[in-house]
């Protein structure tokens, strides 16, 4: 079900404008949508403007995140580093050994 959003018409064009500004994931979300008209309204053109702008940001910041978080991973290199990473542990496992 589509809500229908009450938007005055000296604040039509504004929001148009403002709304294209939108990241394209946000563009149909309703509750942002409503979020960018209270902006609007309270605040004019410029506070909804840095609101749109912050969402932005943190969807940068959030794709970036993720990014680091999940690097890119080619099946050739993640047998290499599994077969680095278990003559460390034997590595380790004689120094341990030698130490008693």
């Amino acid at each position: 079900m589509t809500e229908e959003l009450e938007i005055p018409e000296n604040l039509l064009s504004t929001y148009r404008r403002l709304i294209k500004k939108a990241p394209s994931e946000q563009k149909e979300d309703v509750e942002f949508q409503k979020k960018i008209l209270i902006y609007l309204k309270a605040g004019g053109e410029k506070l909804a403007k840095q609101r749109i702008e912050l969402t932005k940001q943190k969807f940068q910041e959030g794709y970036l995140l993720i990014n680091r978080l999940v690097p890119d991973q080619n099946p050739e290199d993640t047998g290499e580093e599994e077969a680095e990473n278990e003559d460390s542990d034997d590595a380790l496992e004689n120094e341990v050994d030698d130490d008693s």
